[in-house]
């Protein structure tokens, strides 16, 4: 169900314009997925780097592991003003991962948080604590560079192990959301608490076999394989929220961040 009104209701302390202008189109070897800006959450300079998460295998090669390698990439990301002008700017990739967990973070250059936040443009916070299972959330979602934002009401359903295509990630979430492409990168918003719960990464488009790519399949403490035709899942991101120092700085090395354990 898709409601443009629903973010005044789950978030009535913010403004939907706030909420829907962290939301971005990220360009990558002529594909595209969707990302959100960052809120750290600290004192915005104007040094301070913007930052954007999206997916992993929606920035990097399937095939490398975990990199921290602040090198420019092939990447472009979009910002969209209130009015609609759109802002484009190129993207360094500051971390990846596509093993136990689909999650890229970006460095912004060229431009700092606080001229963003200038323009209107302004970040949503990662979740430091696990979501609860049942519970409503939000999915805002960028379907192309010039696509209006898509608006999506669903809840978190279950947690599980997930296998596609040879890709192990662990603790991840299946939603009742409904998938298609440029889905990928989309943040999920708690009903309870506005942050971001879940990073939409893949779905099952119930057309190959099971455990293939585009058709994950859950795994069970018992080894078992599961799989569930149009399930849409979502990677955890509360690893994540604990990696930005006092000056909004992305810091793998960090004692109370987890994303390199």
């Amino acid at each position: 169900m898709k409601c443009s009104f629903l973010i005044l209701i789950l978030f009535s302390s913010i403004s939907e314009a706030d909420v829907t202008s962290a939301i971005t189109s990220i360009e990558f070897f002529n594909s595209s997925c969707t990302g959100f800006l960052l809120d750290v959450g600290e004192t915005i300079t104007d040094n301070s780097h913007p930052y954007v998460m999206t997916n992993g295998h929606c920035s990097k090669d399937p095939k490398k592991i975990l990199e921290l390698r602040g090198e420019p990439d092939d990447i472009e990301v979009t910002f969209y003003k209130p009015g609609g002008e759109m802002l484009a700017k190129p993207a360094v990739v500051e971390f990846y991962t596509q093993t136990g967990l689909d999650m890229a973070i970006l460095r912004i250059d060229g431009i700092s948080t606080k001229e963003l936040s200038k323009q209107g443009i302004s970040g949503l916070k990662l979740s430091g604590k696990k979501p609860q299972i049942g519970e409503a959330i939000t999915r805002l979602t960028r379907l192309g560079k010039y696509k209006p934002i898509e608006i999506t009401s669903c809840e978190l359903k279950f947690q599980t192990d997930l296998l596609e295509n040879g890709m192990l990630t662990f603790g991840s979430y299946r939603t009742s959301c409904s998938g298609q492409p440029g889905n990928s990168g989309s943040p999920f918003l708690s009903s309870i608490s506005g942050a971001v719960v879940a990073l939409d990464n893949t779905g099952d488009d119930d057309t190959g076999v099971m455990c293939s790519r585009n058709n994950p399949c859950e795994i069970g403490p018992d080894g078992h394989r599961a799989r569930f035709p149009k399930a849409e899942y979502g990677q955890r991101v509360t690893d994540a929220a604990h990696c930005f120092d006092k000056q909004g700085a992305f810091n793998l090395h960090l004692p109370q961040c987890k994303l390199h354990q």
